[in-house]
């Protein structure tokens, strides 16, 4: 049996260590452990505390200190205990610590129900806002105590709950000093009043690692009793397992983390303890687990189910596998398919019913119609990237997809995350975890190039069809249409964009969730809500908003309301503000096949005929399927998009093909891409004959320990602009903006930012562009 180390049997308070600045016990008095005193302190209050006495800042009340010695902004962790006197669902704004305005530092719970840190507050000194954060309307009651954490510095801002990190931004930068010689404790003046209490209040000058947080979480808890609660008492072998550890303390009911109790097994042959502590269905069978924590033992049975069939790759026929025909960008996609079965011919409908009835299906029935949906999902996807095809049978398509790999499962999906509830009853994601670890989805991703990945699963919920005696509510699935992954931006998605619920691999992939009780325009669909994440995120990186693609191209008054006339969204076509109205006869005049900026193209008249009645050569020779229409809709809606060689004007600047953020995201958000740029960007990849790009030689060493000397050769034609970025694209220095020249310039960079402050030691992005043409060279600090 493994031993894991635990924290003491009993709570105790903090003691200050060399990185602790400020450590308030409460206890009766504001002083710190080291003798600091309060600048400011009014209408404070005690109350019973999770050690001896907490502090308590009702409606009102004011607790400054001196920001020297206690609180530094380069890096650092605020930790605490609160007991909140409000709900987390109540829309109030509740502030536990600001430093400074402007360039500021803030800890909140905000009107948004978000616990949240927000580092330099509103963009001064030329830097971004960072901020990070997670949502508490459904988890906090008031009087109820919990644990909170915030940390920061040059890499990320991050946001831990009861010993669990709950968000994360990267930042990039060195936070900027703050001026302000005090900050305040609960509030910011007489506004945003805690109305809370606080124990255990400890100030860092590190950031404290996650295991520091939840250790100090753990220390603060006595235990009475234990209980376990498997998230399914019935998992298939290979699964991991699952537990929730609920502690009665005298805080209340607290979750413990499985990590953190000695666990055992009556049957290693069944359910094992992994040498890292993971628990681990690995074979058939019935096995009791026993968690034993801080003296307290609770156990759980468990029930392990064994697949009638082992997963299978597929061999898949050529139109799926090979790319359109002179495409500009190839997308490389892996599928994934869930077909549950208990006797390896028949989907299992106890798992994955349809919504109205069971509708039985075979396993082979099913592999012919997500066969079908794959080919129709594919081809329109292709079709859609080829700029305005409708009107222009010899379009170039900028993205070829070709499927690598398809993998059937025949099991249920493990559940991760919970995504949402139905009627009081969890719906669990998918563990993709667990999943792309079994199927090793990073050799697909980093070996083989995969940017998109196809899942194809059944779904469960209280839906007409659900029968207690059939279905069991631990199946219940639910999960997002599309889920990024990137070490680059973070999680670009129509999704909640949670940093931590898929693998970070070492470039971008994207994951979309199809259902197979419908059909390939709901899987389109799903894409077309991915183009409307990444293309707004890309045109608010690049102009401060995303008034070009919602309010010029898709069409939206000044006040972000839907209109009609011009090229529509996902669920609207241009001639309705209804949701899902593709089939809506009524004619309006519209732009969107002669889409310009300033709206100056032809207005002609539009319904669903105009795509409904087009005529398209779909793989598999059959014209008249589900959904077609819609289907159609959104291929024509995709085809008006600025794709390759669009020849439309932004101002004094050019449209790019905006389909480079599907086929290339990485390397064109690395290379400071927009929607919009100089001279005549089509999004084709340049050749020596169309282009001479700058080049980069390097003088020092690189990675360097400070100083970064190179030298730039250029065309000498064009204006030259040579400037160093942050891995997210944001400009760090601006070394040079001006004439180019066909000799080679001399440029160094003395690893500081443009307020002459050093940059933290990390990856950033040499960036030289003259007119269209661009390089871009990583350049590593270390200290």
């Amino acid at each position: 049996m493994l031993t894991i180390a635990v924290g003491p049997a009993i709570a105790q308070e903090f003691t200050p260590d060399e990185h602790t600045l400020l450590l308030l016990h409460g206890n009766g008095n504001l002083l710190g452990a080291a003798g600091e005193n309060p600048t400011t302190a009014s209408g404070i209050g005690y109350t019973d505390g999770v050690f001896g006495q907490a502090i308590d800042l009702p409606n009102g009340s004011q607790l400054r200190y001196a920001a020297a010695n206690n609180l530094v902004m380069a890096a650092g962790t605020v930790e605490f205990w609160l007991k909140p006197h409000w709900n987390g669902n109540d829309g109030g704004t509740y502030l536990m610590l600001t430093w400074g305005t402007w360039g500021g530092l803030l800890l909140a719970k905000d009107g948004a129900d978000n616990l949240r840190i927000m580092i330099n507050r509103w963009s001064d000194h030329g830097l971004p806002e960072r901020g990070a954060s997670c949502n508490v309307a459904g988890e906090w009651a008031a009087e109820q105590w919990h644990h909170c954490a915030f940390t920061w510095d040059s890499e990320f801002v991050r946001v831990y709950i009861d010993g669990v990190k709950r968000g994360e931004e990267g930042v990039g930068f060195t936070p900027p000093a703050i001026a302000a010689t005090q900050f305040q404790i609960g509030g910011e003046g007489v506004d945003g009043t805690l109305q809370g209490a606080i124990d255990e209040w400890r100030i860092s000058d590190v950031v404290r690692s996650a295991a520091e947080i939840e250790a100090s979480f753990l220390a603060g808890v006595a235990v009475t009793d234990l209980a376990a609660a498997p998230r399914t008492t019935k998992p298939w072998v290979t699964w991991p397992v699952h537990v929730t550890l609920t502690a009665t303390t005298q805080v209340g009911e607290i979750e413990i983390p499985q990590g953190a109790a000695v666990w055992s097994t009556s049957d290693a042959d069944v359910v094992s303890v992994q040498p890292d502590g993971e628990l681990r269905a690995v074979g058939e069978g019935t096995a009791t687990l026993t968690a034993t924590y801080r003296g307290q033992s609770a156990t759980c049975d468990l029930q392990v189910r064994a697949p009638v069939l082992a997963p299978t790759h597929e061999a898949l026929p050529n139109d799926l596998s090979t790319p359109a025909d002179d495409a500009i960008w190839e997308v490389p996609v892996l599928v994934i398919r869930y077909f549950a079965t208990a006797d390896g011919v028949n989907l299992d409908t106890s798992i994955s019913p349809d919504f109205w009835w069971l509708n039985p299906l075979t396993l082979a029935q099913l592999d012919a119609d997500v066969l079908a949906m794959n080919r129709r999902t594919k081809f329109a996807l292709e079709q859609g990237s080829r700029f305005r095809a409708y009107n222009d049978p010899q379009a170039r398509p900028s993205l070829g997809y070709r499927v690598v790999d398809q993998i059937t499962v025949y099991e249920q999906t493990p559940p991760g995350k919970i995504v949402g509830y139905d009627q009081g009853d969890p719906l669990w994601e998918a563990d993709w975890f667990a999943i792309f670890d079994r199927l090793d989805v990073r050799h697909y991703v980093e070996d083989l190039g995969v940017k998109e990945i196809w899942v194809w699963t059944g779904g469960l919920g209280r839906w007409p069809s659900f029968d207690a005696g059939l279905h069991d509510v631990a199946d219940f699935r639910g999960g997002w249409e599309s889920n990024m992954s990137s070490p680059l931006t973070g999680d670009i998605s129509n999704s909640n964009r949670d940093p931590s619920d898929l693998p970070v691999y070492d470039r971008t992939y994207v994951v979309y969730g199809y259902n197979f009780r419908r059909s390939q325009a709901e899987a389109i669909h799903d894409h077309g809500h991915q183009l409307e994440s990444q293309f707004a995120w890309v045109n608010e990186q690049q102009d401060g908003n995303t008034d070009l693609f919602w309010k010029q191209w898709r069409g939206q008054d000044q006040d972000g309301n839907k209109v009609t006339g011009r090229c529509g969204d996902t669920h609207s076509p241009p001639n309705t503000l209804a949701d899902y109205d593709y089939e809506n006869q009524a004619v309006v005049l519209s732009d969107i096949a002669d889409w310009t900026v300033d709206g100056s193209g032809a207005f002609t008249p539009v319904n669903a005929d105009t795509w409904g009645s087009l005529v398209w050569p779909w793989p598999d020779g059959v014209m008249d399927f589900s959904q077609r229409i819609e289907t159609q809709w959104y291929m024509y809606w995709m085809m008006s998009m600025p794709g390759f060689d669009n020849g439309l004007a932004y101002g004094d600047e050019a449209l790019g093909n905006w389909w480079e953020f599907i086929g290339n995201w990485d390397q064109a958000v690395a290379a400071g891409h927009g929607l919009h740029g100089p001279d005549s960007l089509t999004g084709a990849p340049q050749t020596s004959d169309e282009a001479v790009l700058p080049s980069i030689r390097f003088l020092l060493a690189n990675p360097s320990p400070g100083t970064s000397s190179f030298e730039v050769t250029s065309s000498g034609r064009g204006r030259l602009e040579v400037g160093v970025y942050d891995v997210r694209g944001h400009l760090v220095r601006l070394l040079h903006r001006g004439p180019g020249s066909a000799a080679p310039m001399s440029f160094t960079w003395d690893a500081r930012d443009e307020a002459g402050r050093a940059v933290a030691a990390g990856a950033y992005l040499l960036r030289v562009r003259e007119g269209a043409r661009l390089a871009t060279h990583k350049l590593v600090i270390v200290r």
